[in-house]
């Protein structure tokens, strides 16, 4: 809670397995909610989320919108 209100924070995800551990831990105290929304990952960045035990969403078989061909 920040000046009696409350905080979210939504970390978007593509690939992060490597950073999104640090991502979490280093979120300020004052931070009441992370939700962590995993782009259909490739590698092991929802596993580290849930090991965590930070609420996430996770897409599967949706290329992530950087790689969308209009």
């Amino acid at each position: 809670m920040y000046r009696d209100k409350t905080i979210a924070v939504i970390v978007p995800a593509y690939n992060e397995e490597k950073l999104i551990g640090k991502v979490l831990k280093t979120t300020p105290e004052f931070v009441d909610h992370i939700i962590v929304v995993d782009d259909a990952s490739l590698n092991r960045t929802g596993e580290v989320v849930k090991s965590r035990f930070v609420p996430s969403i996770s897409f599967s078989g949706v290329l992530p919108l950087g790689k969308k061909k209009f």
